[in-house]
């Protein structure tokens, strides 16, 4: 399930404004957001947030096995065959992955550029994983 956008509630200005108190980070606008309860069994299948700069997935509830969230290199194929080729087996050195795996747990959020794809496994949990999603541009 997922909510029509709540970018216009008062925890998402909130969040936003935190954001751009940090004096090393761009000046960002909200664009839109939404709610996310992934009942048990649901997943989210791979995508990208165009017209966005960058998207954030902040975990509300989560619980052991309630699905990974999963990032694509955006460079997949030539890195697959640069490491496949290389003399030696170089890949662990350089944290050389075509897809990198995070748990979710509650509180934490992520931001990434919105061109990557990325998807979430399978809740197979007994309980719901909540998440507010977003999008924002530099302002």
């Amino acid at each position: 399930w997922q909510s029509e956008d709540v970018s216009s509630d008062p925890l998402m200005k909130n969040f936003i404004n935190e954001i751009n108190k940090q004096d090393a980070l761009p000046k960002i606008k909200l664009t839109n957001s939404w709610i996310n309860i992934n009942v048990p069994g649901s997943y989210n299948m791979p995508h990208t947030h165009p017209e966005s700069d960058y998207s954030f997935v902040w975990y509300l509830k989560t619980s052991e096995n309630c699905g990974n969230i999963v990032f694509q290199h955006p460079n997949d194929f030539n890195n697959d065959k640069f490491y496949r080729l290389a003399k030696k087996d170089i890949s662990n050195e350089y944290n050389a992955s075509q897809t990198y795996f995070f748990n979710p747990k509650d509180t934490m959020c992520y931001f990434f550029p919105s061109y990557l794809t990325h998807w979430v496994e399978e809740n197979v949990s007994e309980e719901d994983r909540i998440s507010i999603s977003g999008n924002v541009i530099f302002d």
